[in-house]
């Protein structure tokens, strides 16, 4: 499913299962939760229950969004401690993340047709440069070279940035998988004319339309 929320999140997610400060009950409580949505997504029966008992049309896991948010919510409380977390692990991190996301890469090129696949070269490295930003602008706010103000700003503008760059990156794949809207307002216009063609046969029954 599509849970991107940022990598400043995915950043801070594996560092508050290891902060040992944080609650210990609230750290296994946000890890069942986790662990449940990836059986959701990963289980199919699971995944119908969640869909009500329905194969859902063109967006697959619409419940999602659930998953996003509470990966939000962890990286908010942890970003509360990021003085606390030592400049080498940040760089362990990356080098794990470039591996995964090298993974990734390669796995996405030979499961999906490259027009359906959002994960492409120029995906990949754009990221990596962000990722860098991220680990620049966490150095500077450990190092408290800036005012609060200052890295509070900079922070979200380059948040800002990199969400709507890869919002924008994953658009331009959707066409492939999302209908044009010059399609939509043809079955709009069929589905009317069906519409019209059952009301004036005095039909009463209850319809679900999919295509």
């Amino acid at each position: 499913p599509f849970v991107y929320c940022g990598l400043l999140s995915f950043i801070m997610l594996p560092f508050y299962f290891l902060n040992r400060r944080k609650n210990k009950r609230k750290r296994i409580y946000y890890a069942v939760c986790l662990g449940l949505f990836c059986c959701l997504f990963l289980i199919e029966p699971l995944n119908m229950v969640m869909h009500a008992f329905d194969q859902p049309e063109m967006f697959a896991h619409r419940f999602s969004y659930f998953f996003c948010f509470i990966i939000t919510i962890i990286a908010c409380e942890q970003f509360v401690s990021v003085r606390d977390i030592k400049m080498k692990w940040f760089g362990l991190l990356s080098g794990f993340a470039i591996c995964v996301f090298l993974l990734c890469h390669f796995m996405y090129d030979q499961m999906w047709d490259e027009k359906y696949n959002a994960n492409t070269g120029v995906t990949f490295a754009v990221n990596i440069v962000f990722w860098i930003g991220y680990i620049f602008i966490l150095k500077k706010i450990q190092e408290k070279k800036w005012d609060m103000i200052t890295w509070r700003v900079v922070i979200t503008f380059f948040l800002m940035v990199e969400l709507g760059v890869n919002a924008a990156m994953c658009m331009q794949r959707m066409e492939h998988t999302v209908m044009k809207q010059d399609t939509y307002d043809a079955i709009c216009a069929l589905q009317e004319n069906t519409f019209e063609k059952i009301q004036k046969e005095d039909d009463s029954s209850f319809f679900r339309i999919a295509y």
